[in-house]
């Protein structure tokens, strides 16, 4: 059997990792590309997918774990895994797995065979979030439902699901005191049936169900922490801490004493220390990952102590422990977006917001790219994925908008747009802001920029900043700072270090000082007067992103073929200084006429190669 393989998927670099919920469904991509010539035999491929362990086994080689296995219509393999696009497509090897428990994290190899050959490709999984159980500080079952979801708040988690529970039991979590879920029922998982601890059939290991119960009963609680968003360390000193000297302590390193449900993540993501410390709770809890002698047992877990023998009650806030902290970790302090681009610090990532000439996950030019291939991009990632045809065709003339000025509710003033808002944010999100308007926060460049724009009745926000160096102030727009109008003694930095941002002060003339960049303010913005209208229309394809009446100059447009049509040449389109697009280069060619070969999944995008049918072509 001849085998045609357009590409090599072993050499592609690892995917990014797929997160998800612990309980939830994932669907592991995997679209491959073998097909067998016409005069094969029409033998069904056999799709294989395996676990691929991180250790090694004496023989040097990775453990591996089959997940399942399955040709033509017969499955071998139940429970939590299916193909679900298998029936329709025999290659189509994207696997289903529902019921996610922490233990299915890994690196999962996506395999077909077709005769002799074979394709085969990975994808990371990682499943996020971990389970705890919460007692009140005074006694066992002391927490009514509302109290229940309460205290998950209070420790950076929410109430668990029933799903999640069984999900950890599933794992192998055992735990005989009864708590509270999201649906009003209470539950407890035991994997060693005992007296007082049975399982869901007495004997047997499962999650014991109470059913639902009145909102006003007294039980315990299972929260579910769902992902880290800084950093939990352990600190101490010479002589301990009490929980009052441990909050202060945690302060005094920039940060403050970790909740119950960061400290579970932390445990979760390998942190190991046998010693107990204070949390925001006035518990007091230790993580162990390697369980070892005078540490709290055999099993991996977060150890509590607690004050009397029935494991109720917390220590005597003048106890000396050690403490664990919480610091945020600010992922824009290494200023990652080029070109000028605003970093919006998010859980555990960061989002830079782009100036109008640049796109990217990092805000790198957009427009560089080479005009002898043809690309799809992913906005949501940053990433060009280039594909190559060699066929040629010609698009329809367009007709080309221009406008000049400003939008109505924009004033004009030197060249420049400007636009009060009277709606209150913090400096940071009044600038995200201005970025979704195609501007940024009010540049001051001479005293009649300062006359036109001071007059409100409000203190304002405008543009300049020292978030990134200390003292060394920087307009949003990256122009320089030529002007200066400085309330007396400003600025101060009077919060050590907390005054980054700058007002107007409408009181003083419009006199600015730098404050704190989470007050709640007004704030102006500042844009170009020169604007584009819609972008040309595009045969056969349509815009990515929200779309607009008009755009700044230097924006991009981006276009994306329809599906059924394979994209030809750069697929952007920019807007000039004079107010007009470029024509489009992008041309969509209908894939009708051509013998699909290779499609894939990259990132849950999927991009087709298309290539001639030469059968096709000897037919006509």
């Amino acid at each position: 059997m001849k085998i045609l393989l357009i590409a090599s998927l072993h050499s592609l670099a690892l995917p990014p990792t797929v997160q998800v919920e612990l309980s939830k469904t994932v669907l592991l991509p995997c679209l491959f590309t073998l097909r067998p010539s016409a005069s094969s035999s029409h033998e069904p491929p056999r799709i294989k997918w395996t676990k691929v362990w991180g250790q090694r086994g004496s023989d040097g080689l990775q453990k591996e774990q089959s997940v399942l296995v399955a040709k033509d219509n017969v499955k071998a393999f139940q429970g939590r895994v299916t193909l679900p696009g298998y029936n329709e497509n025999r290659y189509n090897a994207s696997l289903a797995l529902t019921g996610l428990r922490s233990s299915d994290s890994g690196l999962y190899r996506c395999e077909v065979v077709v005769g002799i050959s074979d394709e085969q490709d990975t994808v990371p999984l990682e499943v996020t979030g971990v389970v705890f159980h919460y007692r009140a500080p005074h006694d066992r079952y002391a927490l009514s439902f509302a109290d229940a979801k309460r205290v998950c708040v209070e420790n950076s988690a929410v109430i668990a699901t029933p799903g999640q529970l069984q999900a950890t039991f599933a794992d192998g979590y055992d735990n005989c005191d009864a708590g509270w879920l999201s649906d009003q029922t209470v539950r407890y998982p035991i994997q060693s049936p005992r007296p007082g601890c049975y399982g869901d059939r007495e004997d047997s290991p499962g999650v014991r169900n109470y059913g639902d119960r009145s909102p006003d009963e007294l039980f315990d609680v299972y929260c579910f922490a769902k992902q880290l968003q800084g950093e939990v360390f352990h600190s101490t000193v010479p002589e301990k801490l009490s929980l009052a000297t441990a909050s202060t302590h945690c302060h005094s390193l920039g940060a403050q004493l970790a909740t119950v449900g960061q400290l579970y993540l932390a445990w979760q993501a390998g942190l190991d220390q046998c010693d107990p410390g204070w949390l925001a709770d006035g518990s007091a809890r230790y993580p162990i990952n390697v369980p070892r002698k005078n540490c709290g047992g055999d099993e991996p877990g977060v150890r509590t102590i607690y004050n009397n023998p029935n494991r109720t009650g917390f220590p005597d806030t003048t106890a000396l422990y050690d403490a664990y902290c919480y610091r945020d970790i600010d992922d824009c302090q290494s200023n990652p977006c080029q070109n000028g681009g605003t970093c919006i610090d998010e859980i555990n990532s960061f989002v830079c917001l782009c100036l109008p000439s640049y796109g990217g996950a990092a805000c790198e030019k957009g427009n560089d790219v080479d005009e002898n291939s043809a690309f799809s991009f992913h906005p949501t990632k940053g990433k060009l994925v280039s594909s190559f045809l060699a066929y040629q065709c010609f698009c329809s003339c367009v007709v080309l908008f221009y406008t000049e000025g400003c939008e109505h509710t924009w004033r004009k003033f030197h060249g420049h747009c400007y636009r009060y808002f009277s709606r209150r944010h913090t400096w940071e999100d009044a600038e995200k802001d201005c970025r979704e308007h195609s501007g940024h926060l009010a540049s001051i460049h001479s005293l009649a920029d300062q006359n036109f724009i001071r007059g409100g009745h409000d203190n304002t926000w405008i543009g300049l900043n020292d978030r990134t160096v200390e003292d060394d102030f920087q307009w949003t727009d990256k122009m320089d700072l030529q002007y200066e109008n400085w309330r007396e003694n400003q600025p101060d930095n009077f919060f050590a270090g907390g005054e980054d941002c700058v007002v107007m002060i409408a009181h003083e003339n419009g006199k600015w000082n730098d404050v704190p960049c989470n007050y709640n303010l007004p704030y102006v913005c500042k844009k170009g007067t020169v604007l584009c209208g819609a972008p040309p229309t595009v045969d056969n394809a349509f815009l990515i992103g929200r779309k607009r009446s008009h755009y700044d100059i230097h924006s991009v447009a981006r276009y994306q073929c329809a599906d059924g049509f394979l994209q030809r040449h750069v697929p952007t389109a920019k807007c000039r200084a004079n107010g007009r697009w470029d024509r489009p280069k992008i041309i969509c060619i209908k894939c009708e006429f051509y013998t699909t070969l290779c499609c894939r999944y990259h990132s849950l995008q999927m991009t087709c190669l298309c290539w001639q049918n030469p059968e096709r072509d000897r037919a006509t």
